[in-house]
């Protein structure tokens, strides 16, 4: 199905966490807490809240082709990005809990497909236009920070223990860094909205990075590795609880 609004994406996602949910995926989780964020855009788009209502709409959708489209190649056996596939093959894995399950697709998301899809929509001298609303989408996610934080603590007690006892920085986990992370997707932006030639090649090399910083996410150093650990111990198995808490 084609994704050219901003309702198609929440067709999208509905499908993915229906399918999730029947088949007790972990592919589920990630698409459940975007569905969360799609909805408060949707929202913010239909209050005003963005500058060019039209154009974020046509921005959300692009971008959330670049999650929809590598995971219907990567469910179909077709090549999908390497950063996205290490995040879907997690899904596979009752290891990670489920906040990794989380960072692991934030990773990719952010990182990987933020930046293209920005000088995509606003390509050249125009991106700069896109950057207020750009940064419009921080207030969003930091809105949904507090409910998504609620919701992991009823399925991870560990991590809320964690992080009320300032052994794990929750807030910072569970935003993943989102304004470093953010700046660098705008930092993208720039770079390839003032470079349109030889996108592919620059996309390969993004991937890469994302990759690397993916693998990190889903095995991190032993220190931050052993609380997470502990944390998965004390979590819920039960899949479509997850999912549901989380949409």
């Amino acid at each position: 199905m084609p994704i050219e609004t901003i309702d198609d994406v929440l067709s999208g996602l509905d499908a993915i966490i229906a399918r999730a949910h029947e088949d007790k995926s972990r592919c589920g989780f990630f698409a459940a807490l975007y569905r969360r964020v799609t909805r408060r855009v949707k929202a913010g788009i239909l209050a005003g809240r963005f500058e060019d209502g039209a154009r974020m709409d046509l921005f959300d959708s692009h971008f959330a082709g670049r999650y929809l489209a590598p995971f219907d190649a990567y469910r179909n056996g077709r090549p999908a990005p390497a950063s996205w596939s290490l995040a879907f093959r997690a899904c596979d894995d009752a290891g990670p809990c489920v906040l990794q399950h989380l960072m692991a697709g934030m990773n990719a998301h952010i990182n990987m497909d933020l930046g293209p899809s920005a000088a995509a929509v606003a390509p050249g001298a125009a991106l700069e236009s896109l950057r207020r609303d750009f940064n419009e989408i921080n207030s969003v996610l930091s809105e949904e920070t507090l409910a998504v934080e609620n919701a992991l603590a009823t399925l991870s007690p560990a991590l809320a223990m964690l992080r009320d006892a300032a052994l794990l920085d929750g807030n910072l986990v569970i935003n993943f860094s989102m304004g470093k992370a953010r700046d660098f997707a705008w930092m993208t932006a720039q770079e390839f909205a003032a470079n349109p030639g030889d996108q592919e090649a620059r996309l390969a090399r993004l991937d890469m990075v994302v990759s690397a910083l993916g693998q990190t996410v889903l095995h991190p150093p032993l220190t931050i590795a052993m609380k997470l650990k502990a944390v998965r111990a004390l979590e819920t198995n039960d899949v479509r609880r997850i999912i549901e808490a989380l949409a």
